[in-house]
């Protein structure tokens, strides 16, 4: 398997709550961006909670579902068979605020017994939240801009009034290839000067 960087995997998950060793993720979204920045497959599934306890409220909010609406949906291991099997290993995940979401994805594998189908995705994950970050602090973009929701509105893109892990990674996408571009201007504009 090819390990060097090539295809990109934009993730994202709605959880039970913020604290990965207390909550569950309940669900997934992901799109497959190969090297020319194309996109491909899509995949988005809710997730049966292991944890059978209550929402947290700030969650709740965030995306509106509850455990009750839950309890019906796929177990993680068929989520899981199901995302590898249209997916594969080939990729680095990105997304807004990585650092959250590799945890729950990690999670998952290990109480699935995945954790080997985990260990073959590359390590060199991109956190397009940073970028964007060094964007604002580099002034090239209005200092106002630091959530997910900010820089969608900043780029035309409208969000929905509850997270959706699908939107959210596919939004994220659109930021990063915004940030892309952000950052190539301002190379050809220094090596103009």
């Amino acid at each position: 398997m090819n390990k060097s960087i090539t295809n990109i995997l934009f993730i994202d998950f709605e959880t039970s709550g913020i604290n990965v060793f207390n909550s569950d993720a309940i669900e997934i979204g992901a799109m497959f961006i190969n090297k020319q920045l194309k996109v491909g497959k899509k995949f988005t599934s809710f997730i049966r909670p292991f944890i059978q306890s209550r929402m947290k409220v700030s969650s709740f909010k965030t995306h509106g579902y509850s455990i009750e609406d839950l309890k019906n949906k796929p177990d993680a291991k068929v989520v899981l068979t199901e995302f590898f099997n249209l997916f594969g290993y080939d990729y680095c995940f990105a997304g807004w605020n990585i650092s959250f979401d590799i945890p729950y994805f990690k999670k998952l594998c290990f109480r699935c017994g995945m954790i080997k189908d985990y260990n073959l995705i590359n390590y060199r994950h991109i956190d397009v939240q940073t970028i964007a970050r060094w964007a604002v602090e580099l002034k090239l973009v209005p200092s106002t801009l630091k959530s997910l929701d900010d820089w969608s509105k900043f780029i035309g893109l409208n969000r929905s009034s509850y997270h959706s892990a699908l939107e959210d990674a596919e939004l994220t996408f659109y930021i990063y290839k915004a940030l892309l571009e952000i950052f190539s201007n301002k190379l050809i504009k220094n090596l103009r000067l």
